[in-house]
């Protein structure tokens, strides 16, 4: 068998490679679940991103096949795939922001006496119906979420877990749609990117993707299919070391002395030892200096400056 059928061979087991399905990963998450509308939204994300896997794994075998980049469907895969980011971050935004009102909410309802915690649901029920652009018509999904997070420690517990296993997945798609759609460096409004939109064939990936700048002469590259993966999982994977919310808080004022979103501390656990660490955003624990490489994060109670 020649080369040339060796690249085709490879290049067609890679297209026949099944993908995550980002449309299931989404509609399963908290309160996009019990929302007819998020669900079409998430659903019709689903069906461009398999799109995008075909057109990308067509493009991986031009590129194998030609052995030069195939610059008219690399085109056509970028101009969708721009379009995909926007629509991604769009819906996460929305939904990580009513994820927040919903934990407001719950905090608001905290010591309120069983009758004046029902009647302030029902108040806010009100209050949801009169800004509806139709209150006779009003979204009963809004109403019902609203009611539940007043009155379910469980889901209120889920909607915390899964917002801050959602950090890191969005804050990176995030920064990619910063970078296409504002030509701007990210939490640096005024500033100018760098070949904004300039996309690029990954091979590990099997995907396309896009170098970003952070600042500070730091450089990320994302991949569509690496975006879609994290965004697609972060609502079950349950593998994430996120730091108790209490510790989280402890967190926010300690200085930045690491890379982007991310900062080097010291975590103290219950037993008194100290872990040197890089968490990300404020939440996630994505290393521990040493060994072992991973920590319980419950058993955190106390952190400092590096």
């Amino acid at each position: 068998m020649c080369e040339e059928d060796d690249r085709q061979t490879t290049a067609t087991d890679v297209a026949e490679e099944a993908k995550p399905n980002l449309g299931d990963g989404l509609r399963a998450l908290p309160l996009v679940a019990d929302d007819l509308y998020l669900q079409m939204q998430a659903f019709n994300l689903g069906v461009v991103d398999s799109i995008l896997n075909d057109q990308e794994d067509q493009l991986l075998v031009e590129y194998y096949v030609e052995e030069r980049t195939p610059i008219s469907t690399l085109v056509v895969v970028s101009a969708i795939a721009q379009l995909w980011v926007f629509g991604l971050y769009e819906l996460l935004r929305t939904w990580r922001q009513r994820v927040t009102q919903l934990l407001k909410f719950a905090d608001e309802l905290e010591g309120l006496a069983p009758e004046d915690r029902l009647l302030r649901i029902e108040e806010r029920a009100l209050e949801i119906r009169d800004a509806a652009a139709d209150p006779e018509r009003a979204n009963p999904a809004h109403v019902l979420a609203f009611e539940r997070a007043g009155q379910d420690a469980g889901f209120r517990r889920e909607l915390r877990e899964v917002l801050d296993r959602s950090e890191l997945p969005f804050r990176n798609l995030e920064a990619v749609r910063m970078h296409l759609a504002k030509h701007e460096i990210p939490k640096s409004p005024g500033s100018y990117a760098s070949a904004p939109g300039y996309t690029r064939i990954d091979e590990v990936d099997e995907s396309i993707s896009w170098q970003i700048d952070l600042g500070n002469k730091e450089i990320a590259v994302h991949s569509r299919r690496g975006l879609a993966e994290a965004c697609g999982k972060f609502g079950t994977d349950e593998s994430a070391m996120i730091l108790p919310p209490r510790v989280q808080e402890q967190m926010r004022p300690l200085p930045r002395r690491h890379s982007y979103g991310v900062k080097k501390v010291v975590l103290v656990l219950e037993d008194g030892t100290e872990r040197e660490a890089f968490v990300a955003w404020n939440r996630q624990v994505l290393s521990v200096v040493g060994d072992p490489p991973v920590i319980d994060p419950s058993m955190v109670v106390d952190v400092r400056a590096e």
